[in-house]
């Protein structure tokens, strides 16, 4: 792993799992329908945006610049829209706010889901399970 990279991979994870066992929980009866699961899980919010302080804020920052996100995969360029809007929020309700500190209130802050397609995230629940 290059040096000053952080890898929420594994945390990333184990919340996904979490919301996988919270679903199952909450739905009646035995019957486990993954596909129906997964479309629901990415519909469901993530406990925080899964990118480093330090990136969201690189990224934050060229878009202000520029006025445009960079070239990005579909999921990653949603994730940094809804970032990004969260940022001019906390900026416009609290004005003394640094652009740092937005920056690191939004990424620590319950994102609206995890950017993972239906399929993606089914093929994810199996992989996670097995090794569960």
């Amino acid at each position: 792993m290059p040096r000053g990279k952080i890898d929420f991979t594994v945390h990333r994870y184990n919340a996904f799992v979490e919301l996988f066992w919270r679903i199952v929980k909450s739905r009646p009866g035995n019957h486990i329908d993954v596909r129906q699961i997964a479309t629901q899980m990415c519909r469901a919010g993530a406990p925080r945006f899964w990118i480093s302080e330090e990136r969201a804020l690189r990224v934050v920052r060229t878009a202000l610049r520029t006025g445009q996100l960079p070239p990005l995969r579909t999921g990653v360029r949603n994730m940094y829209t809804d970032l990004l809007n969260t940022v001019h929020r906390l900026l416009d309700t609290t004005p003394d706010l640094t652009l740092t500190d937005a920056v690191y209130r939004a990424v620590n802050s319950p994102a609206p889901n995890f950017y993972y397609s239906p399929e993606y995230a089914r093929c994810l629940i199996y992989r996670l399970l097995r090794k569960a």
